[in-house]
């Protein structure tokens, strides 16, 4: 993903869109919650990319995979399954409800990003977590998901196609590990 060379053609393709919405499993309506744009958007960008890198939808994409990427690629930093656990939560507007119990420490604003659904709101999260941890607290996501060995972290290097497909496997394999148990 990024800027198109010969000036032709969509600046973000429209298969490599398709592709990371299917691959973090979201609808096209739970899509456009996270890149905070109407269902009709995305379902055009699907059909035939996305242009505009000055607009802020470009920016939440570009946020979206950098925080993929950074989880694939630096897992110690931050943890894959966390994030795609909290992508989904937000895309349907039940993360910030993880979140009330800290309202104390929170400004109420940054409650509202979090109820927005976005991935800004995710960050938001994410940040909020990183604070949590620094008190000693307990996280959010401690009480959303039980803290498991999942096996090795994924690997580093990746180029998109890559970090699309390694989402994909590793999302297949935890459906297949839920299916098992």
């Amino acid at each position: 993903m990024g800027v198109r060379k010969d000036g032709m053609g969509p600046l973000v393709p429209a298969d490599y869109i398709k592709r990371l919405r299917l691959s973090l499993g979201l609808t096209q309506a739970q899509f456009a919650v996270l890149l905070e744009v109407g269902n009709v958007t995305v379902s055009h960008w699907e059909k035939d990319g996305m242009d505009g890198a000055r607009n802020s939808s470009y920016v939440n994409l570009k946020t979206l995979v950098g925080l993929l990427r950074q989880a694939m690629e630096h897992p110690e930093m931050l943890n894959l399954e966390k994030l795609l656990k909290y992508l989904d939560l937000a895309s349907r507007h039940e993360l910030v409800v993880h979140y009330l119990p800290f309202e104390d420490l929170v400004a109420q604003e940054l409650l509202s990003v979090i109820n927005s659904g976005s991935v800004t709101g995710v960050v938001v999260a994410l940040l909020l977590d990183t604070e949590l941890v620094r008190q000693g607290r307990p996280t959010p996501y401690e009480k959303i998901v039980s803290i498991e060995d999942k096996g090795p972290a994924l690997g580093g290097g990746l180029q998109e196609d890559g970090l699309l497909d390694q989402i994909v496997r590793r999302r297949k394999n935890d459906l297949e590990d839920a299916g098992s148990s």
